[in-house]
């Protein structure tokens, strides 16, 4: 997600800095994070320390803006979010989830990458350990609603659920995993097995021995077991 040239999401700086960028000014609106002028130049310098994959140089200068006052809530929407980037590509994953997570409580992320960054934080939350079962869910079920239908993440959030613990977690994997498996089906791919797996206890539990059979006899055919 790294800025392309010498824009703040897509925004030139100098017109950032201004507060207003002109077409948003021409519709009497700002549009997207807002820069301060006081900023600007090294804020610009961070991006570019990031489009050169210096990702080590650029922590000390956004820890120097952090530390700065005076920020303005556009000013500190990008130090976050460069310390995201930066900690993400050195594959500090766990590390840059909650400078996504401010920069998306913010309400400053353009729209077009706000689907993408929700997305990320629930498979980092999922899939890097210690695994963040809860967020995983919250954030997954969000990208669902603003995404629509996506077998990978409709499997994660099933399983998410489920291990999260909570004491809706077999209605909640029962309603994920249907639509999973219903993707899959779509995509003429085989289901998950962890997914079909997590079906079948929570239809045992639930009682619904119909249910527990159709999963059992798909894990069976999907996933047939070496003597």
């Amino acid at each position: 997600l790294l800025l392309a040239g010498a824009t703040l999401a897509g925004l030139p700086l100098a017109a950032a800095a201004q507060g207003r960028p002109p077409a948003a000014a021409a519709a009497g609106e700002p549009a997207g994070p807002q820069l301060s002028k006081a900023f600007t130049k090294d804020l610009g310098k961070a991006n570019e320390l990031l489009q050169k994959q210096a990702y080590a140089d650029v922590l000390p200068l956004l820890d120097k803006l952090d530390a700065s006052s005076g920020k303005t809530p556009g000013d500190q929407f990008f130090i976050d979010y460069f310390r995201a980037q930066a900690l993400a590509k050195q594959n500090r994953l766990a590390e840059s989830v909650p400078y996504y997570e401010k920069g998306i409580a913010s309400g400053q992320v353009p729209p077009e990458r706000l689907v993408n960054e929700i997305g990320l934080i629930a498979r980092i939350a999922g899939g890097i350990a210690p695994r963040d079962w809860a967020k995983a869910a919250d954030y997954g079920g969000r990208y669902l609603a603003l995404a629509g239908p996506d077998r990978e993440m409709l499997e994660l959030v099933t399983i998410a659920h489920y291990q999260a613990k909570q004491p809706d977690r077999c209605e909640q994997a029962l309603k994920y995993g249907a639509e999973a498996l219903a993707a899959a089906g779509t995509a003429q791919v085989k289901p998950a097995e962890g997914v079909l797996q997590i079906l079948q206890r929570c239809a045992d539990s639930k009682g619904d021995s119909a249910a527990n059979l159709r999963y059992a006899t798909e894990l069976v055919r999907n996933y047939p077991k070496r003597d």
